[in-house]
């Protein structure tokens, strides 16, 4: 409950100190902000209805990072027009969110290899998560596919062209 009240002092805080710098909810650019996370919060729904106690495991920043840098590539790429398509290929759609999020987070100076050890951690702790759902590969398939060389050398080299790699997890 304290945390509540801190939250919405904070809340009550920030739109006096920024009065009239805001858009309005109903502004296309504050639409896409919600969609983002909307979708940055059913990725990590996803994760703790995983866990058999419903419990969000101890994520660093960087698997985080990773998680919202996915979410934030399906926004980047468009993916919620083309969900709606029904012959879209939606493990390539998966697969390419993976891609962008990876960079993104590479960008944003967090150490890509984290988004592959996610993976893998998700798929050695879950083994048989999402084999039956064919709209999404499997996490073991996820790893392997951002660990091509020409796809994690070009992460890398971004990573290090940040210039803030200084986030190690």
């Amino acid at each position: 409950m304290m945390e509540k009240r801190l939250g919405d002092l904070a809340l009550e805080d920030s739109k006096t100190e920024y009065k009239g710098k805001l858009l309005h909810e109903k502004d296309p650019h504050s639409v896409r902000a919600k969609l983002i996370l909307k979708n940055i919060i059913q990725g990590l729904e996803r994760l703790v209805k995983r866990n058999p106690d419903r419990t969000l495991q101890a994520f660093t920043d960087g698997e985080v990072a990773a998680v919202i840098a996915h979410e934030v590539g399906h926004v980047v790429a468009r993916h919620h027009v083309e969900f709606l398509d029904v012959l879209v290929n939606k493990p390539k759609l998966e697969l390419e969110a993976d891609y962008i999020g990876l960079l993104l987070m590479a960008s944003a100076g967090y150490n890509p290899r984290i988004a592959v050890e996610l993976r893998k951690n998700i798929s050695l702790s879950n083994p048989g998560f999402l084999k039956e759902d064919h709209n999404y590969p499997s996490y073991e398939e996820r790893a392997n596919s951002l660990t091509q060389a020409h796809v994690m050398e070009q992460a890398l080299t971004i990573y290090k062209e940040s210039g803030r790699n200084i986030l190690l997890t």
